[in-house]
């Protein structure tokens, strides 16, 4: 199958077994061998033909026919599913610290009292772990690459018509700084 398909990507670019073998570094005879299925690429020179095609090195072994990557949509998780995972603990705990981080620093300049619960998430238990993400959080979205994203809660019209307002009682300096840590 890899020979197979290195042939036709490579007839695809309209390159000679020349043109392939000098863009990867080996010579002609090379390139030879491997289309018609007598040598096969080391691990390295494969990666290296999947990169200059734009394919992945499942395509060129046939182990897929879809050249792409195929992106997984992502997986949405309940809190208390998502508790479940070490890995999510840890991406939560260094969320909130983060969190944390940004509101001391807001609170720096002004008097507010900031009472934020968690100094150490990984030594709540994971009754207190999901009480406290529950109050911010509806659920987790998991995506295949490893990735967790906490998906915040919907704010009432109630609640978002009061923390605008609160917003705007801010001096202008302050709402553009927070705007800015929100939105980039």
């Amino acid at each position: 199958m890899f020979a197979k398909r290195l042939q036709l990507l490579r007839q695809e670019m309209k390159w000679t077994q020349s043109d392939l073998a000098e863009k990867l570094g080996v010579s002609k005879s090379t390139i030879g061998m491997y289309e018609l299925g007598n040598r096969t690429p080391d691990n390295e020179l494969l990666v290296a033909i999947a990169e200059l095609f734009k394919v992945t090195t499942d395509y060129l072994l046939g182990r897929t026919d879809h050249p792409r990557a195929i992106k997984l949509p992502p997986t949405i998780l309940t809190l208390e599913d998502a508790l479940n995972d070490k890995r999510f603990i840890q991406f939560a705990s260094d969320y909130l610290a983060m969190i944390q981080t940004a509101a001391r620093e807001l609170a720096k300049d002004r008097a507010l009292a900031v009472s934020i619960a968690f100094e150490d998430f990984q030594s709540l238990d994971r009754e207190q772990q999901l009480r406290l993400l529950s109050k911010a959080f509806d659920s987790v979205s998991y995506e295949s690459g490893g990735n967790f994203k906490l998906i915040p809660k919907r704010l009432s019209s109630e609640s978002s018509k009061e923390l605008l307002e609160k917003l705007k009682s801010l001096p202008q300096e302050e709402q553009q700084a927070i705007l800015k840590q929100l939105y980039g």
